[in-house]
C-alpha cells in the first residue's frame, strides 16, 4: 500500500510485522531450495508502541536481520477503507485524485491523511464504472510506524493493511479461480475477503466478535447465528448485487479462535464447503507452528508474502 520499494540490503525475503492488542507478531519469509521458507515466526508481548519498537529492535539484532526489508501492517483502527468509483485519471494519479474524492467521507483534514489505493477488477461490478478501494490513514500514525521500523534497523518496504495480508495468504496457499471466501476471526471482530484469480472483489469487516472461551457459554448459539448471518449477507451481496457466480468455498485463517468445532458448525449452517487453513502444510518452517502461533502470526505471515512492486 504505502510503498517505498527500496533495494534489498539485508537478508533475502521480507519480514512481516504487526502490532495489535499488545501482541507483536513477526514472520520472516524468504526463498529456499524447495520454495518459500518461513525462517522466523514469533509472537511477543509489548505494552505500547514504544515497547513494541524496542522489542522489534532486539529481535532484529539477535537474528541478524539488520536492513532486511519489512512490511508493517496497520491495525484495523488505524485506517478507513472506502469503496468509490475510480476517478477517470491515469494510474499514477489515482491516489491523489481519490484523496480529493473522499474528503467529505473522512473526519479529518486532508493534510492529516495518507492515502493509498487498490483497484477492484473491472468485472466485479457488472454494468457499473470501475470501482476502487481507498485506504485513508492518519498520517501521524503512519509516520510512527515508519519510525518504529527504521529505528529497529529494518528497511521499510511498505505499510500495509490486514485485507491485503489476508489476500496474500489466499494467493499463495489456495485456489480461488472459481471464487473464494476467506474469513479471519479475531476478538475485535472479523474480516472477510471474497477473491477470484488473486484479486479482491469484495472485502468487509464483520461486527461479530468471537473468542474460544465464548464457545462454551449459553450465548454462543446467538453469537454463531449473528456470524452466519453476516457471512450470508456478504455472499448474497456478491452474488445478487455484484452479479457474480456463487461462491461455494469458505476458508478460515488458521489456529486460535476458529476451532475445528466452529468449522463443523459453519459447514452445517452455511451450505458451502468450510475448511481451516493450516500453514504447516504450506511452508517449510524452522520449528513447529502450533495453532495458537499460526493464529497470532497469520496476518504477519500474510504481510511477509507481499508481492514486490504493488502500486501505492
Amino acid at each position: 500500500m504505502f510503498g517505498l520499494f527500496n533495494k534489498q540490503k539485508g537478508k533475502p525475503g521480507l519480514l512481516g510485522v504487526s502490532f495489535v492488542d499488545g501482541e507483536l507478531a513477526l514472520a520472516h519469509m524468504a526463498p529456499g531450495y524447495s520454495g518459500l521458507e518461513l525462517r522466523l515466526c514469533q509472537m511477543l508481548e509489548a505494552t505500547s508502541l514504544q515497547a513494541a519498537g524496542a522489542t522489534l529492535g532486539t529481535v532484529v539484532r539477535r537474528e541478524g536481520l539488520e536492513q532486511t526489508r519489512c512490511n508493517f501492517m496497520l491495525a484495523r483502527d488505524d485506517y478507513n477503507l472506502l469503496l468509490i468509483e475510480a476517478p477517470p485519471v491515469e494510474a499514477d494519479e489515482l491516489a491523489s485524485a481519490a484523496k480529493w474524492k473522499i474528503k467529505d467521507m473522512i473526519d479529518r483534514p486532508l493534510e492529516q491523511v495518507a492515502v493509498a489505493v487498490f483497484p477492484v477488477p473491472a468485472t466485479a461490478y457488472r454494468g457499473q464504472r470501475q470501482m476502487l478501494y481507498v485506504v485513508a490513514a492518519d498520517r501521524k500514525r503512519v509516520q510512527q510506524r515508519v519510525d518504529l521500523v527504521t529505528d529497529a534497523g529494518l528497511q521499510l518496504e511498505a505499510i500495509d493493511i490486514p485485507e491485503l495480508a489476508l489476500l496474500n495468504l489466499s494467493r499463495h496457499c489456495l485456489d480461488d479461480s472459481e471464487g473464494l471466501a476467506m474469513l479471519d476471526l479475531r476478538q475485535g471482530g472479523g474480516l472477510i475477503n471474497l477473491s477470484r484469480d488473486g484479486d479482491v472483489y469484495l472485502t468487509r469487516h464483520l461486527n461479530t466478535r468471537i473468542s474460544k472461551e465464548m464457545m462454551g457459554t449459553p450465548q454462543w448459539d446467538s453469537v454463531r447465528e449473528r456470524l452466519v448471518l453476516e457471512i450470508r449477507r456478504t455472499l448474497d451481496y456478491y452474488e445478487s448485487q455484484m452479479g457474480q457466480t456463487r461462491i461455494s468455498r469458505l476458508v478460515l485463517s488458521p489456529g486460535g479462535n476458529p476451532t475445528e468445532t466452529l468449522v463443523t458448525q459453519l459447514n452445517e449452517a452455511m451450505g458451502v464447503s468450510v475448511e481451516m487453513m493450516n500453514l504447516e502444510r504450506e511452508f517449510s518452517a524452522e520449528g513447529s507452528l502450533p495453532g495458537s502461533l499460526q493464529y497470532s502470526c497469520a496476518l504477519a505471515i500474510g504481510a511477509s508474502l507481499r508481492p514486490l512492486g504493488v502500486a501505492a
